[in-house]
């Protein structure tokens, strides 16, 4: 006879798609008409922005660009001028086919941007952006709860708290803010090479709503009137909500990545005018306590569990780690007017044991020599990183830079956040039913008590050996759990 378990499923995001690309785009920039021509090239920095999301059938979409500056010195030997441009991407990959919409996860950094001169009136521009995309999208999986068990039949259930990444969406929201320039600073001419990346503090789950919080960040390089430059570092803080599907338990955390999908920083007459539009996109973990049976048996019948495998999204360990990059100035730098820090994609290594991440990237600094003519050098940063980890685990890494580049005696220097997760790749094994054979009396010349000692069995397999229930051990040995191996045991048989 077969007993099925009563099926019910429980929800979770799966990942459809995890990948890393690079888009490398080129653009012909001509110089408008009235600048001066080109001389050198000192330098070319971006600003990568999200323009668009799309989840067709069999596939997801992202589209965007990078804002660019290049700056040169004219070939006449005046003052640096400043070109812009706008280099586009759009990218494609293929997904299993679902039959509805999920949610795209992209996350969007200049890997390098530079320039060069083709001729006195036009620059060859070229940018590397790195996307880290994914595609979210539900999945349920079935558990199994026993119904209509015989009372002769024992069950062994187990309890595992999972942390399951069990919602995900986004919220957009825009900045539009004046910031007044304290200590009687000039207001500038024009802004050029802006750079701008969110960061966040604070996220929490409070019932059906996620809160979070943070700053944005910008900088770059002011022009003034005289053609003097300086640097500009602003810091807009900002709080938002948004409405969840479900509710969830106060253990709950909250995975942000915010896109950042469009950008205008100008000169206003009593500061900077700031106005930045956003995408916080997350994903929410949830530790919801299953309750899966995995073995039976019965002192008076045969008993076959049905056994089944689940493998669900469980994160096990998610951790946070501070770096700090450094790299050398120019031996004839005088003065640093700019540095900027770009992250090269995080490449790992699994050993017996232990996971490495190799760690890179590169620094780009606009300076002054002494005699008042201008420099741009960059230097490469590489680290490594090994952590512990099982074979069954699969590690993910994550290199985010935090504030601005710092420069000191020679040095420079960037804040780093080095995000690891963990997640399992082992299948729990469950029953989803029994066999269950004819009860039979029980043999009436076998002993009702037995004096053994629990040797490397637990108490369950001690039980299920000889006929007895833990409940009945516990209670004759006066035991709240399994006892030492070599302790002497009055194991009542049933």
């Amino acid at each position: 006879m077969e007993l099925q378990f009563q099926k019910s499923p429980i929800s979770c995001v799966a990942t459809l798609l995890d990948n890393h690309r690079e888009a490398e785009q080129t653009l012909e920039l001509k110089l408008p008409e009235g600048m001066a021509d080109v001389g050198t090239v000192l330098g070319a920095w971006g600003q990568t922005v999200v323009r668009g999301k799309e989840w067709s059938a069999g596939s997801v979409g992202v589209s965007g660009g990078v804002m660019a500056w290049v700056l040169y010195m004219p070939e006449d030997g005046t003052l640096p001028l400043c070109v812009e441009g706008w280099l586009p991407f759009q990218c494609r990959w293929d997904i299993p086919p679902t039959d509805r919409d999920g949610q795209i996860w992209v996350d969007a950094q200049l890997r390098c941007v530079d320039a060069r001169c083709v001729s006195s009136r036009k620059l060859l521009v070229r940018s590397v952006v790195g996307l880290h995309v994914m595609a979210l999208g539900e999945e349920k999986h079935p558990i199994y709860t026993p119904e209509q068990v015989p009372e002769d039949v024992h069950l062994r259930k187990e309890q595992y708290m999972v942390n399951l990444p069990t919602e995900a969406g986004e919220k957009s929201f825009a900045i539009e803010e004046v910031q007044e320039l304290s200590g009687g600073k000039e207001v500038p001419e024009k802004l050029i090479c802006l750079r701008a990346h969110p960061e966040l503090v604070d996220q929490k789950i409070i019932g059906s709503r996620m809160v979070f919080r943070g700053s944005f960040l910008v900088s770059g390089l002011c022009v003034g009137a005289e053609g003097g430059m300086w640097p500009l570092e602003l810091e807009l803080p900002f709080s938002q909500y948004t409405e969840l599907e479900n509710d969830h338990e106060e253990n709950a955390q909250a995975h942000v990545c915010i896109a950042i999908t469009g950008l205008e920083v100008d000169p206003d007459p009593s500061g900077i005018k700031v106005k930045a539009g956003m995408t916080a996109q997350y994903t929410v973990y949830d530790c919801p306590v299953l309750e899966l049976v995995t073995d039976a048996y019965s002192t008076c019948r045969e008993v076959k569990p049905m056994m089944e495998s689940l493998t669900l999204p469980a994160v096990l360990d998610r951790a946070d780690q501070r770096l700090q990059a450094t790299g050398g100035l120019p031996e004839d730098c005088d003065r640093v007017v700019d540095a900027v820090f770009y992250r090269e994609p995080v490449e790992k290594q699994s050993e017996e044991g232990s996971v490495t991440a190799a760690l890179a990237g590169k620094f780009q600094v606009l300076y002054c020599r002494a005699d008042g003519s201008w420099g741009c050098s960059s230097c490469r940063w590489e680290d490594t990183l090994s952590l512990p980890a099982a074979e069954s685990v699969n590690m993910d890494f994550c290199l985010v830079p935090t504030g601005n580049c710092q420069h000191s005696a020679g040095i420079v220097k960037a804040d780093l956040r080095l995000m690891h997760q963990c997640q399992a790749g082992e299948a729990m094994d469950l029953a989803v039913g029994l066999e269950l054979g004819e009860a039979t009396a029980p043999d009436a010349g076998r002993p009702t008590l037995i004096l053994r000692t629990c040797g490397e069995q637990s108490l369950w397999e001690l039980a299920k050996a000889t006929g007895s229930t833990v409940e009945r051990i516990q209670k004759a040995n006066g035991l709240t759990g399994d006892p030492a191996p070599d302790k002497m045991l009055l194991i009542p048989v049933v």
